[in-house]
């Protein structure tokens, strides 16, 4: 009798798991879609070389070159597709399989990057820490 009702719970957890909504437990692939309408004045004010910014958070970032090409951004040695562009903010992704993001907005001299990355539904994450970076005087 005790093997029986084993089974029989057995088979209705089966029943459950695999009726579960799989949706959940695969990995976010949240591509945005590539806008027609890129500010090129914008794209442009992003382009060169830029260093941590001392008198913020994180003034030992080192140097980083940015440089633009066929609405790409390569930003040092990643290669970054320009999704969109709104509100002085230049939203990008990388073309790997794992995506991650690299949001670019620039106040004045400042250029604060915002990377992340998708994480699975239902699940906290996937914001880094901003980089604070000024044009390099050099």
């Amino acid at each position: 009798m005790k093997v029986k009702m084993l089974t029989v719970l057995l088979i209705i957890s089966l029943f459950l798991i695999s009726c579960s909504n799989k949706n959940e437990l695969e990995e976010a692939a949240d591509k945005r879609n590539v806008s027609s309408e890129i500010d090129a004045k914008l794209v442009k004010n992003v382009v060169g070389e830029w260093v941590g910014d001392t008198a913020g958070n994180y003034p030992t970032y080192g140097k980083f070159t940015i440089t633009e090409k066929n609405q790409s951004l390569f930003f040092d040695d990643k290669k970054l597709r320009i999704t969109k562009t709104i509100d002085g903010i230049i939203f990008t992704q990388t073309e790997e399989e794992k995506t991650f993001y690299y949001d670019f907005k620039v106040i004045d001299k400042k250029l604060t990057v915002y990377p992340s990355y998708s994480t699975r539904k239902g699940f906290t994450g996937g914001d880094l820490a901003p980089m604070e970076l000024i044009k390099d005087g050099k």
